[in-house]
């Protein structure tokens, strides 16, 4: 009795496919966190975003993309500027979804700017 054997590659598209599901599910709850912990900052408004990228528009004047840019970049954490996206404005950033501890970082860095930044 012989039983089909699967070549190497057709192994590794498995293993491709079970990682690239098991990535999404990820990226999916740790944006769903963030959604929702964002959200707890009255000073902005969090917009749809894919599953890797959340949109928040900054609700106060004083607060800008370029300052909360400049200040995340000064704590280690590059953010998206969207002034130039058609429809947007200098209101809104754009936030990478990472793992829990990196989120949890941005989010922090977000409150101390808004915090910091109040004219």
């Amino acid at each position: 009795h012989s039983f089909p054997t699967r070549r190497s590659s057709d192994l590794t598209a498995l293993a491709d496919g079970e990682y690239i599901r098991v990535s999404r599910r990820l990226c999916e709850v740790e944006r769903v966190y963030m959604r929702a912990r964002l959200q707890e900052i009255t000073e902005i408004h969090v917009m749809g975003g894919s599953v890797n990228f959340i949109l928040i528009q900054f609700l106060r004047p004083y607060h800008t993309a370029e300052k909360a840019a400049d200040y995340c970049k000064r704590h280690g954490i590059l953010i998206r500027n969207c002034r130039n996206y058609r429809g947007l404005n200098g209101e809104f950033i754009r936030l990478a979804v990472r793992d829990r501890i990196t989120n949890n970082h941005v989010i922090r860095i977000i409150k101390n700017y808004i915090n910091n930044e109040k004219m």
